[in-house]
Parts: structure tokens; C-alpha cells; sequence
């Protein structure tokens, strides 16, 4: 009976998301982003980094700014034990900086989430927009105007799409490591 319980919550969850995407109101990264903010806020934090749980060598990073954006990096890096030697030790500003700074951005995938509010595919005039950055090349502005990014509709809302859920899922496993840290 459990088993049928969680299989019809899973259904019935997948069937909302697809609801809400569709309709347009929400994105996938939106509870995830709010909730992220919320604990770094309740922590007194500004910055976050976990290791990967699915792709080795690979962290997740974030740097929040209080009222202003949320800039999420997701990046492998050479030199595991260093890196986790300062998330260990809270050091996660460090670590943001070091995943940052590095030249060779083969594999990154970079978010600006401007307002800290999770991304949304075209915002309202007076709004600000999201932006994402596959390997340190040109960004997607997801301000609705694809036609100026040299992107169809069907390109734009796919990249959206693609994006939204992998910035979802980052934002998830920082939260879990937010939620294993002890505060202080």
C-alpha cells in the first residue's frame, strides 16, 4: 500500500509540474530556489558548495546576494581533495571563487537567477531576467527574445526547459547539504 502511495504522489507530482510549465506560471527551479534562499538566509550564509552525488570530480557552488540574484555554478574541478577539504571545513566562498576562476570552462554550467526567485522563461517587462552559460561561451538571456539570440521559439523554449530542470536539480542538492550542516 506504501509503495502505491508514493507511485500516485510521484504521478501526481510530475503531472502538476507539467501543468504549471505548460500554463507558464512557475518553473521547476522556483521552489527549489526559495527554499535555497531561505535556509542560507536562516543561516546567516552567503555562500554553498557540495560535491556532486552523480557525477564524480563534478561540485555545485552558489553565491547568494541578499534581495538582489542567486549565481549557481556547476563545474568539474582537478583538484577534488583540495575542494573538499574547504567544503569540509565551510570554507564555500572559497570554493565559489575556485570553480569560478577557473580558465578552462569546458563543462561548466553557469546561472545568473537575478531576484534569487528560480528562472523564468520570459519575465514581465519590469522584471529582471535569468540568464545561463554552457562552457564559459555566450549566454541565453531569457528575456523572451530569442529572434535577437539567434534562437527560434521552439530553441529558446527548449534550452529553458533543459536548463530550468538541471538548475532545479543543483539547487536541490545544495539545499541537502544545507540541510547535513550543522549551524553554528
Amino acid at each position: 500500500m506504501k509503495r502505491v502511495t508514493i507511485l500516485v504522489a510521484l504521478v501526481l507530482l510530475t503531472v502538476y509540474a507539467a501543468g504549471l510549465r505548460a500554463a507558464g506560471d512557475e518553473s521547476l527551479s522556483a521552489p527549489a530556489a526559495a527554499t535555497l534562499k531561505a535556509q542560507l538566509e536562516q543561516r546567516g550564509l552567503q555562500a554553498i558548495a557540495a560535491r556532486d552525488p552523480e557525477e564524480p570530480g563534478r561540485y555545485i557552488a552558489a553565491l547568494y546576494i541578499p534581495d538582489v540574484q542567486l549565481l549557481v555554478i556547476s563545474a568539474p574541478y582537478a583538484l577534488a581533495k583540495e575542494i573538499d577539504k574547504k567544503i569540509a571545513a565551510g570554507q564555500y566562498m572559497d570554493v565559489y571563487v575556485e570553480i569560478q576562476g577557473v580558465r578552462d570552462r569546458t563543462g561548466h554550467f553557469f546561472v545568473e537567477d537575478l531576484q534569487a526567485d528560480g528562472m523564468r522563461p520570459a519575465p514581465d517587462q519590469d522584471l529582471a531576467f535569468d540568464t545561463t552559460t554552457l562552457n564559459g561561451t555566450t549566454p541565453v538571456v531569457f528575456n523572451g527574445k530569442w529572434g535577437a539570440q539567434q534562437l527560434t521559439q521552439e530553441e529558446y523554449d527548449a534550452r529553458f526547459k533543459k536548463d530550468d530542470e538541471r538548475y532545479a536539480r543543483m539547487l536541490v542538492v545544495l539545499s541537502a547539504a544545507l540541510g547535513r550542516r550543522t549551524i553554528p
